[in-house]
Order: structure tokens, then C-alpha cells, then sequence
């Protein structure tokens, strides 16, 4: 038993000591008007690990929700070290279409850090962050 116990200890202690990334929307804001429809958002790593390349999403979450040319943006990161942050813009005016009401129908923005998951993270449950559009 005390062997079994023994073994358990080391295993979490190893992977303590190795250390995971973990990817966190911490800030997000949107300056949406008539001239502007940009969204900014810092993405930290707050892990113990270093994280690889990962896509950020942006959503121009809609209501209704358009059935063309539905305003949503994704950005690389080449990767984010232990305790590094990074802000990240995503200019959506480029994006307004007659087909989604020229961005009229957004009524928030959300951003979700490594939606496929690529990067190995301690806490999956901090990847996203939403804001309503001003």
C-alpha cells in the first residue's frame, strides 16, 4: 500500500513540476459605432508551461443571426511563454454585407482562445470572455 502511495505522489508531483499552459481570455473590449467595429482582447498564459501556436476566435455573436457572411474572425498566435500576454484586434467593418444587416444585428462579442483545443492546458474553462457591443 505505502508503495502504491509512494508511486501516486511522485506521478502527481512530476506533472506539478512540468507544468501545463493555460490559455485565458483576461481582457476584452469593442468599440462598435458608426466609423468603428473593432474588438481587442488579451490573451495571458497563466499556466506553468509554455503554450505552442493557437488560433483566437472573434464572434460577432447575432439577433437574429445572419444565413450569410456571419461576422467571425480568427487570428494565429505563434505561441505564448510561461506567464506571457498578448493583445489581439479584430476589425470587423470589413466584414459588414448586406446578407448580415451590416453588422446591425451584433449584439456582443466573443472570443474563444485554442477552440480546437491544440494547445495541452490545465484549465479548459477559461478560454472564453464576452462583451456586449457599446
Amino acid at each position: 500500500m505505502k508503495m502504491v502511495i509512494r508511486i501516486c505522489l511522485i506521478v502527481l508531483c512530476a506533472g506539478f513540476i512540468c507544468g501545463c499552459a493555460d490559455l485565458k481570455v483576461t481582457q476584452l473590449s469593442a468599440v462598435w459605432d458608426q466609423n468603428n467595429k473593432v474588438a481587442s482582447a488579451t490573451i495571458s498564459n497563466t499556466g506553468n508551461g509554455n503554450a505552442g501556436s493557437f488560433l483566437v476566435y472573434f464572434y460577432g455573436v447575432e439577433r437574429p443571426i445572419s444565413k450569410l457572411n456571419r461576422p467571425q474572425i480568427a487570428q494565429e498566435v505563434d505561441g505564448l511563454m510561461k506567464g506571457e500576454q498578448i493583445e489581439i484586434e479584430a476589425d470587423f467593418d470589413p466584414l459588414a454585407h448586406p446578407n448580415n444587416n451590416n453588422l446591425a444585428n451584433v449584439i456582443r462579442i466573443l472570443v474563444v482562445a485554442d477552440q480546437t483545443n491544440k494547445v495541452g492546458e490545465s484549465n479548459e474553462n477559461n478560454n472564453t470572455r464576452a462583451v456586449p457591443v457599446p
